[in-house]
């Protein structure tokens, strides 16, 4: 088992425009598509970065 010592980051606004819209193209017919790109979904969505 591999055992690494990360950080939470925040993600910022550009980053999760490209996320909603890479949901947007996969899940256009999906009735979950409008709470996974929300802002509720952007302040949860955060980038784990290895500790160096």
């Amino acid at each position: 088992m591999l055992t690494k010592e990360v950080t939470f980051e925040p993600v910022d606004g550009a980053l999760n425009d490209r996320i909603d819209e890479a949901y947007r193209a996969k899940y256009a017919a999906s009735a979950y598509l409008a709470p996974t790109i929300g802002d509720r979904a952007h302040a949860a969505t955060v980038k784990i970065v290895p500790k160096k």
